[in-house]
Order: C-alpha cells, then structure tokens, then sequence
C-alpha cells in the first residue's frame, strides 16, 4: 500500500449577500471585501504536508426560478437573475488567471425553485426544467459544463440522482447520517470514501457510474448539524486503513464566520496529522475525487459538423453520460434542452425551427468537459 494521504477539500457555497441577520454578509462590498481575504490571507496562512496552500471549491448558484414579488425571497435579499452571482465573482474574484495560480476550481451548486416561485426548497425536479435552464444557459453564455454538482439544502433524491446520472460524474452533497424535514442522508455512507449509488436509492451503494462524497457543514446554521473533532479523526483513520481519504468540509460565502469555520477545521486537520503521522494535501474538489478512479489521460473535446439544420456531434473519447447536452436558444429568448439520436460512433440532432445559437457540452468519467456553441 502506498503512504496513506487524506486529501482536504474546503467547498463554498457561492450564493451572493443575504439579509436578515446581522451573522451574514447584505452586500456586495462586505462580502467581497472578506472573501478577498479568504482567497489571500486565509489561503496562506495553511500548507498541508507537502507544502500546498489551501484550495477551494467554488459551487456557484443561479437564483433562477424564484419570483422576486415573493415576500420570503424579497426577505432574504438574494441576488436574483441569471448570472448574477457567476459575473460578480468572475469579475472580481475567480478571474481566469487566479483560477490557474490558486488551484481553485468552479462547480455548480443548485437549489431546484417551488413551482410558484416562493421561497424554499422543491425535490421535484420534474415540475420544472429550471435545472437544464441553467446548466444551458452557462454553456451558451460561457462555455462551461460541470463536472461536480452540489445539492441545495441537500435535497436529492432517486429521481435528481437518476437525472445527474445522465450528465454529471460528481456530487458532494452527502451529509451522513443527518436526516432533517428538507433533506435524507441518515442511509448513506457516513465515512470519507466516495460511492457509487444505486439506481433505486441513492444513499445506497449500488452500480451507478457517478461517485457522491461526503462534504459536512463546519457550522449548524443551516440546521443540518456541525462537523466535530472525531470526524476529522475519522478521516485520518481510514487513510491508515485504506490508504486513502477524501475529508471535505464546507460553508457559504454569506457567513461571516467562513474564515474563522475554515480556520477551525485546518486546525484541527494539522493538529490530527501531527497525533497520527498520517499526512494530508489540500485539494479541489475534482482533483481529490480522481484520486479514487483510473485517469483518462486525454481533454475532452466534442467535434461538431453541421448540415442544413442537421447537426452531428463525434467525442474524442467515451463522455460519462449516454449523450451530450444539446442547449438551444431560441429567437424570442426561451432555451431548453434537446434530445440527442445515438449515431454510429457520434450522435446526431436537428436544429429546431426558431432556434439561433446551440450548444453541446459534456464531461467525461475523469471529469474532463468540453463544450461547442454554435450560432444558427
């Protein structure tokens, strides 16, 4: 067995200032000021075994879906509209060439909106498609797909879990064993090892291709309990065992306690690695996931041919799911997306009459994505 490592991955609830409290950050200026911090100062304050600094995983939210005349939505102050927590920390926060010095990475993180739009929390991903909504339209804006998905409140369910199956290869929303009114997890694998779920219940071990880790709130402010000491403990004791662990913790970016939570936690992982003589790498989210699977050495990249309003679409290698993702936008502004036809070795698609820009994007089993837009 090689030398036991547990890999530390720090995870960020990117939702934008919300109001009502006086422990959470109302706007712009304050928030972005302390997040600053964070990726600056908080950062370098750590290294890990090796001597790496901390990294962070950032699941970036749309508030799509919400009415914003609805009072419990009014309440909170949320930055609601399409991109406006993406353009905000693009701009000012994970521009490109800090993504590449830091080794941070951009995920996405999803709560699914009530049918009418009030606030609050909806597992019934079939009453809307505001999640392909989304996914699309960061496509067709940016040309980004995602990789790692984290559930909102941690709502999944079989249902979410059969429809992530088809397009995204991981997910951190486990938060074994907690089990409250908007979230299950107490069936779950309460340890530090990704699983592959089962079709028929998510919580359980099964077949599926995609992997779920486990990620624990530092703090119970949003109800679903803490991290404690003995879990950090835990994940030193299973790389001992196994040779490997994944210790992911996370918070929001609106908590003013984030980096007083982030800093609690280094602690005690320091303090752990020194009782036990077990070392530890600070790590994003995708790196540390692919620790536990065979890589694909190559990018993803998606060639794209069009003939007429036929459109073939060929991968370099296989892609996770059993077809792309096809957004396509349409003359009066409604994007939705498109079922794809398995072809030979690629897949082929129709544009739709009114349509004028499509995009197709994908990832791959290592985690690698591609995406392709086209303007009709």
């Amino acid at each position: 067995m090689n030398e036991p490592i547990v890999y530390i991955v720090p995870i960020i609830d990117t939702e934008g200032p919300t109001t009502g409290r006086s422990d959470l950050f109302d706007n712009w200026n304050s928030l972005g000021a302390a997040i600053e911090n964070l990726t600056v100062g908080l950062r370098k304050k750590f290294r890990d075994s090796f001597g790496g600094y901390l990294k962070y995983s950032w699941g970036i939210l749309d508030w799509a879906g919400f009415s914003s005349d609805d009072p419990g939505f009014k309440r909170r102050g949320h930055a609601g509209g399409l991109h406006a927590v993406w353009n905000f920390y693009r701009a000012n926060i994970l521009t490109d060439s800090r993504l590449r010095e830091s080794g941070d990475e951009i995920y996405w993180h999803y709560h699914h909106p009530p049918k009418n739009g009030a606030w609050g929390w909806n597992d019934d991903w079939n009453d809307s498609r505001w999640h392909e909504y989304v996914i699309a339209k960061r496509m067709l804006d940016f040309g980004f797909f995602p990789a790692v998905y984290r559930a909102g409140k941690y709502v999944e369910n079989d249902e979410s879990s059969r429809w992530l199956e088809r397009w995204i290869p991981f997910d951190f929303s486990n938060i074994a064993p907690a089990k409250r009114e908007f979230c299950d997890w107490s069936r779950a694998p309460a340890n530090w090892q990704p699983y592959h779920p089962s079709i028929g219940d998510y919580q359980h071990p099964g077949t599926m291709k995609r992997l779920i880790a486990r990620s624990l709130p530092v703090a119970a402010k949003g109800g679903s309990g803490s991290l404690q000491e003995e879990d950090v403990e835990g994940a030193f004791r299973e790389a001992k065992e196994t040779g490997l662990s994944l210790f992911s913790f996370h918070s929001h970016d609106y908590y003013k306690s984030i980096s007083d939570e982030f800093a609690m936690v280094c602690g005690m992982v320091e303090k752990r690695s020194r009782m036990s003589g077990i070392r530890y790498k600070f790590s994003n989210a995708l790196d540390a996931i692919r620790s536990y699977i065979e890589p694909i050495p190559k990018d993803l990249s998606l060639r794209v041919e069009r003939d007429g309003c036929n459109v073939s679409v060929w991968a370099n290698h296989d892609i996770f799911g059993d077809m792309p993702f096809v957004a396509v936008e349409y003359k009066d502004g409604n994007v939705r997306r498109e079922d794809v036809e398995k072809k030979g070795s690629g897949w082929l698609f129709t544009i739709p009459e009114g349509a004028c820009r499509t995009a197709v994007g994908a990832a791959d089993a290592y985690g690698n994505t591609g995406v392709t837009v086209l303007r009709v």
